[in-house]
């Protein structure tokens, strides 16, 4: 028997708020995202995409933020931004295109091949199924 999407949306949301770094900022803001929004904040965004993006659309998925002081492209939001670009094409039929820092395009790129998206420019993935645009968004004005 399949498992309860609740249980698996508050799975994923104690996954994605678990304070790995020991910085003592997330358990503050997801509980109160939890306290405006209520339980499952994952359930709430995934019933979200699906009642905004049609078959055939774009969707545009940001990550590869730089740290600072070396200003080198982070490595935890690249998995999850390419999880959820397989989840856009395999449940939605819609492209995803992860915009990214400059900086980040290769560490985006080669997360994007490692989870089985073939990279490829943005017309081209708009028509090709498993596929997903990476470009470039830079931070600056």
């Amino acid at each position: 028997m399949p498992p309860d999407t609740t249980d698996v949306a508050t799975t994923i949301d104690a996954l994605t708020t678990a304070d790995i770094g020991g910085r003592g900022a997330i358990d503050a803001i997801a509980a109160a995202a939890r306290a405006q929004q209520g339980p499952a904040p994952a359930m709430q965004a995934a019933d979200r995409l699906v009642e905004a993006v049609a078959p055939g659309e774009t969707v545009l998925v940001l990550t590869g933020f730089l740290i600072p002081p070396a200003m080198v492209p982070e490595t935890d939001g690249p998995p999850g931004a390419v999880a959820l670009a397989r989840a856009i094409d395999r449940a939605l039929d819609a492209t995803a295109i992860i915009a990214c820092d400059p900086a980040a395009v290769e560490i985006c790129t080669a997360t994007a091949t490692a989870g089985g998206l073939r990279v490829l420019d943005r017309a081209t993935a708009a028509d090709t199924p498993q596929s997903v645009a990476v470009t470039p968004f830079p931070a600056d004005r």
